[in-house]
């Protein structure tokens, strides 16, 4: 293997891990505005 060949499957693993953790990222702000959203709805309930 050359060393660019190296270099393009380096990216494209970085790319891939980088992709799945943005999406991990998404779900987890998803996660917690829903939470948010709730404490919100119930403070607003209890005045």
């Amino acid at each position: 293997m050359t060393s660019e060949e190296f270099d393009t499957k380096l990216d494209k693993y970085y790319k891939e891990s980088h992709d799945e953790l943005k999406d991990e990222f998404k779900q987890k702000l998803a996660e917690l505005e829903k939470i948010h959203f709730l404490i919100l709805m119930n403070t607003v309930q209890k005045l």
